[in-house]
């Protein structure tokens, strides 16, 4: 960043009047200019600096540094986490940049860069919900770091979410059906499973041998079920209406979506749940979402 902004109002507005009424407030007010203006900083507020470079280059012990960040927090200025060194200076996207930006903003290409190279770090997701739809920010790759909930889009009410696993089949069932197709290891991936079933035929449960609806439907209920204590409710009962149609032998995982909002919801937080199904040795590669009014799919990048 060649240069930043610091508007009058840091010196003589709300933030400004509260840093004065700090003990040792030079200290603090030294560290939100540092903040604004250092050579890490970026256009958005959030990047990487040591406290031992902030230390260095506002003449403080480190601290000192550290004191001053964690009452700037106390302003709602500024958040500081240690274990990845970054910091998110909390308005400076709204100073810095004319938001909201425009796709012919000749910013919205290095924000877009920088949005899907940054580190992972635990103000990620707060970022995204404060300033996603004014930066046109997409969906990250990879794992995202996740320190609270996401929360599902609102524009509709999400559908009631059904208690038992979908296809009438539960997961304990599923598991506990002494085949070797219902093992955990044959349920460890869908696509494995599948495979199985379809090389000893298709008549549903032979004896010894579950249907492939079965096993997707155990499946997926197995996510849905380990979602609950990790999402928040309106999050989950838009998961909890999805259901798993096909996968194949690369791990793509093709989800049947309620509706658009929900297909929304899922390619938002395709990564996290992805997460949460190899917590439960579920192992997917990439879903695909179908909504199920217009057949349309939609690949979930993340």
């Amino acid at each position: 960043m060649n240069y930043a902004k610091i508007l009058p109002r840091f010196w003589t507005g709300k933030t400004g009047r509260q840093i004065n009424s700090l003990p040792n407030n030079h200290m603090v007010r030294v560290t939100a200019a540092y903040l604004f203006t250092g050579p890490a900083a970026n256009f958005v507020g959030l990047y990487q600096v040591p406290l031992t470079t902030v230390a260095h280059h506002t003449g403080m012990t480190v601290s000192q540094a550290a004191d001053a960040i964690e009452l700037l927090r106390g302003l709602d200025f500024a958040a500081y986490d240690e274990e990845n060194e970054f910091v998110w200076v909390f308005e400076m996207a709204a100073i810095q940049l004319n938001l909201p930006l425009q796709e012919t903003d000749s910013l919205h290409v290095w924000v877009t860069r920088w949005w899907l190279n940054v580190e992972e770090n635990p103000f990620l997701i707060p970022f995204y919900e404060k300033y996603g739809e004014a930066l046109l920010l997409p969906s990250r790759n990879g794992e995202g770091t996740r320190r609270r909930p996401v929360e599902a889009p609102r524009t509709e009410p999400p559908p009631t979410p059904p208690r038992e696993p979908m296809g009438g089949c539960s997961t304990a069932t599923a598991i506990a059906t002494d085949t070797s197709i219902a093992t955990a290891k044959a349920l460890a991936t869908a696509s494995q499973a599948t495979d199985t079933v379809q090389k000893g035929g298709r008549g549903g449960n032979n004896g010894n041998k579950l249907s492939a609806a079965d096993v997707l439907n155990a499946t997926w209920s197995r996510v849905v079920e380990a979602s609950e204590k990790w999402l928040p409710p309106t999050s989950w009962a838009y998961l909890a209406s999805t259901k798993l149609v096909r996968v194949d032998k690369r791990g793509l995982y093709v989800i049947w979506c309620p509706s658009n909002t929900t297909k929304k919801f899922m390619n938002d937080n395709a990564a996290e749940v992805r997460r949460i199904a190899r917590n439960v040795n579920v192992l997917v590669n990439r879903f695909v979402f179908q909504e199920a009014a217009q057949k349309e799919v939609s690949h979930g990048r993340r």
